[in-house]
C-alpha cells in the first residue's frame, strides 16, 4: 500500500474544510447567519485557532446581530476553544445551560446534537460522568440515520472514555468499536488509528492481552502507513506500556525508546513515568532514580505521585531513612 503523501495530507485537510462549510450552510436553511460565522464554523476543526481569533474580531458586530446569530456565536466559541485545547469547562456551565434550553425550544434544531455533545464535553470536564453521558446520549438520539458521521463518532469515543474511567470496560469497548466503525465509513485514517489503539486499551483492560496486542499492532501499521511521526511515536508509547504490563521490559525499553523523544515533546510526565518503570521492571535502581527525579521537576500531579511512591520504595530498601 502506497504512503501518503503530505500534499495528499494537505489536499484532504482542504476537501474536509469545504465539506464542513457546506453542511454548515445546509444545517442552517433558514436561519441566516453573518458569512464570518459560516467561515469560523468551517475553521474549528481544520485550524481551530484561526476560528478563536476571527471569532474575537467580530466580538463586537456580533452584539448586534439577531438573537439566532448570538447564540450561534456563542455556540462556536465554545467548539473552536474546545477544539484548540483551550476551553475552560467551568467557566461554560452556565453558557451551555443557557444554549441547550434555546435549542431545545426556539433555536436552530438542526444545531441541537452539537449542543449536545459539548454539553457533554463540558460535564465530562468536570467530573459528572453521568450528566456527561446523558447529554451524549440525546446528541447520539438527536442525529438522524446517516447524519454527521464524524460528530457521532466523536460521541462514541467521549462515551467510551466516560466508560473506561468509570471502569466499565466492555461498554467503553462496544463505543470504541463503534466510533471505529463509524471512522472507517468515512475512510478517516488519523480517527481510525487512535480507535484502534482505545480498543486495545480496553482489551488490556479486561487483561485479554492478546487481543490487545492484536490491535496494537493495526493501529501500528496504519500509522506507518500513514507516515507521521508523532502517530507513530504515540502508538509504539502504548506497545511499550503493554509490554511492560505482560512482564516484557526488553521488548518495552526497545519501544519506549523509539517513542520516546517524540512523546516527550507533547507529554513529558507519560515518557518519563514510561521510562522509571520499564527501570524499575528491569531491576535498574540507578537509571530508576534518574528518571523519578526528573518527573520530581517537571511532570504532573498524577506523575509525581507515583515517581515519590517508587522515591519512597527505593530509599526505603536501601535504608536511607531520612
Amino acid at each position: 500500500m502506497k504512503t501518503i503523501s503530505t500534499a495528499t495530507t494537505h489536499i484532504r485537510a482542504i476537501y474536509l474544510l469545504l465539506i464542513s462549510g457546506i453542511i454548515t450552510i445546509c444545517a442552517c436553511i433558514g436561519h441566516k447567519y453573518p458569512q464570518q460565522l459560516i467561515v469560523a464554523d468551517s475553521l474549528c476543526n481544520v485550524n481551530p485557532d484561526s476560528a478563536i481569533s476571527l471569532l474575537r474580531n467580530i466580538a463586537k458586530y456580533i452584539e448586534t446581530s439577531p438573537e439566532d446569530a448570538r447564540m450561534y456565536y456563542r455556540l462556536l466559541c465554545i467548539q473552536a476553544k474546545d477544539k484548540a485545547e483551550r476551553m475552560k469547562a467551568k467557566e461554560e456551565k452556565e453558557n451551555i445551560t443557557e444554549l441547550v434550553d434555546y435549542y431545545e425550544h426556539r433555536g436552530d434544531r438542526n444545531l441541537l446534537p452539537t449542543i449536545y455533545y459539548y454539553a457533554g464535553r463540558i460535564y465530562a470536564e468536570t467530573q459528572n460522568a453521568p450528566q456527561a453521558l446523558d447529554y451524549f446520549q440525546k446528541a447520539n438520539d438527536a442525529l438522524k440515520q446517516g447524519e454527521d458521521t464524524d460528530l457521532r463518532s466523536r460521541i462514541y469515543s467521549q462515551m467510551g472514555y466516560l466508560f473506561h474511567y468509570q471502569e466499565v470496560y466492555d461498554e467503553a469497548l462496544k463505543m470504541f468499536t463503534a466510533a471505529y466503525q463509524c471512522n472507517k465509513a468515512t475512510n478517516d485514517t488519523i480517527a481510525m488509528i487512535y480507535d484502534l489503539r482505545d480498543i486495545s486499551t480496553e482489551y488490556e483492560s479486561k487483561d485479554n492481552h492478546d487481543k490487545a496486542f492484536e490491535y496494537l499492532k493495526k493501529a501500528y501499521c496504519m500509522a506507518k502507513q500513514y507516515n507521521d511521526k508523532y502517530m507513530i511515536a504515540n502508538i509504539e508509547h502504548y506497545t511499550a506500556s503493554l509490554y511492560r504490563i505482560t512482564n516484557k521490559p526488553d521488548s518495552a525499553m526497545m519501544y519506549a525508546k523509539q517513542s520516546f523523544k517524540i512523546i516527550l515533546l507533547s507529554d513529558s510526565s507519560s515518557a518519563y513515568s514510561l521510562m522509571a518503570d520499564i527501570y524499575k521492571q528491569k531491576g535498574n535502581k540507578d537509571s530508576l532514580l534518574y528518571y523519578c527525579k526528573q518527573i520530581e521537576h517537571i511532570g504532573n500531579v498524577y506523575a509525581k505521585k507515583i515517581a515519590y511512591t517508587n522515591l519512597t520504595e527505593t530509599y526505603l530498601d536501601s535504608k536511607e531513612y531520612n
